[in-house]
């Protein structure tokens, strides 16, 4: 019997049917722009929960890069962005 070597995970428990069905819902194209402003208020919680005494706040964003560059052309986020690099 061939089975998958020791340490490997089978995700295909981990997620629903349909998980990459992108035709309708809230995962369709049609619900970008409300998927980047969610994602802009999440991050924008993160900057206020840090609160003012921190100077800097990291986050790591792993994400397809057509969803990034639309994060970073963004003026408001790019203006936080370049305040919090510039303290």
């Amino acid at each position: 019997m061939m089975g998958k070597p020791d340490g490997w995970v089978d995700v295909t428990s981990f997620v629903l049917v349909g998980w990459n069905v992108k035709e309708k819902g809230k995962w369709s194209n049609e619900e970008f722009k409300w998927r980047m402003e969610d994602f802009k208020g999440f991050l924008k919680g993160i900057w206020v929960g840090a609160g003012a005494g921190r100077k800097r706040v990291e986050v790591a964003v792993v994400t397809h890069g057509s969803f990034l560059r639309q994060l970073v052309k963004d003026g408001e986020f790019s203006a936080r962005r370049e305040m919090l690099e510039n303290g």
